[in-house]
């Protein structure tokens, strides 16, 4: 993670996605290096601090069939032949939201 200043004189954020490798640029919206330096480690800050909020997350397979039948029960009709078979081929296996 870094700011760069580019030819129109703006300074950008520039971050590398962990899901997909690719960088991502982000505008400071600024033309003064302090400001920008400001709006760098406000987004260190931002986003640390989402990553503490989220770490400890973990859902379990029961758990998001309960959501989309609680869902699907309001809103559409019942779907628990496709879930059922996700259960099949995944198992009680946790996954980490992202």
């Amino acid at each position: 993670m870094f700011i760069s200043k580019r030819q129109n004189g703006f300074y950008y954020l520039f971050i590398n996605d962990e899901l997909t490798g690719k960088r991502k640029m982000v505008s400071c919206q600024t033309k003064y290096k302090p400001e920008a330096l400001k709006f760098l480690s406000e987004f260190k800050n931002k986003s640390q601090s989402l990553l503490k909020q989220n770490s400890n997350v973990v859902y379990y397979i029961e758990d998001l069939k309960r959501e989309i039948l609680k869902y699907t029960s309001d809103n559409l009709l019942k779907s628990g032949v496709s879930i059922n078979y996700v259960k099949e081929i995944a198992g009680h296996s946790p996954f980490k939201q992202q």
